[in-house]
């Protein structure tokens, strides 16, 4: 596997094509869950807010639906201009402009069938009972992203059925598998 780390990398691997955004938001108030995980109670300044779909160039697929809160004052600035003015993943953006980051898993879960949740959502935390048969169906992870020491951003996950499957289909030029329990 090539993949350095990023989830856009990640995805283009298994889905065997370019992943793009699509839908991307800037604004909104941010989750005060994720302030709260941005911030360590102490406050950070302006937080950029920022929602998106990761998919297939190609495909079209959606794969991910993504959503994340930056402190402004965090990041480097042509980190900063990058993401208030173009349509590029994070991760692709601090690999480009050679940011150093440490990344913070905060939760992580299983979906069940008929869950959609906001990525950043406190209410995304508690699964609901799952019964014997119900498959799933997604899954979800928050993390906190640290540049220079300091948090710099929440980021909010949530892979779909489509992302899941990625791994059944074989590639143009070897069979894959992957099994995700």
């Amino acid at each position: 596997m090539t993949s350095d780390g990023t989830v856009t990398t990640l995805l283009e691997e298994l889905a065997g094509e370019t992943i793009r955004l699509a839908d991307l938001q800037h604004g909104g108030p941010a989750p005060a869950g994720a302030l709260a995980a941005l911030t360590d109670g102490i406050g950070c300044g302006p937080v950029l807010n920022r929602c998106t779909l990761l998919v297939g160039a190609v495909s079209g697929t959606t794969l991910v639906r993504a959503r994340s809160v930056l402190a402004a004052e965090a990041l480097p600035w042509p980190v900063h201009q990058d993401l208030t003015t173009t349509a590029e993943p994070i991760g692709r953006v601090l690999r480009r402009r050679r940011v150093e980051t440490f990344r913070e898993l905060l939760f992580s879960r299983a979906l069940f069938a008929g869950e959609e949740p906001d990525p950043l959502d406190g209410a995304a935390d508690a699964a609901p009972p799952r019964g014997p048969d119900q498959a799933v169906t997604g899954a979800l992870r928050i993390y906190r992203v640290f540049i220079g020491g300091r948090p710099a951003m929440v980021v909010g996950e949530v892979f779909t059925t489509a992302c899941l499957r990625l791994g059944d289909a074989p590639g143009p030029d070897e069979p894959r598998s992957m099994t995700i329990t």
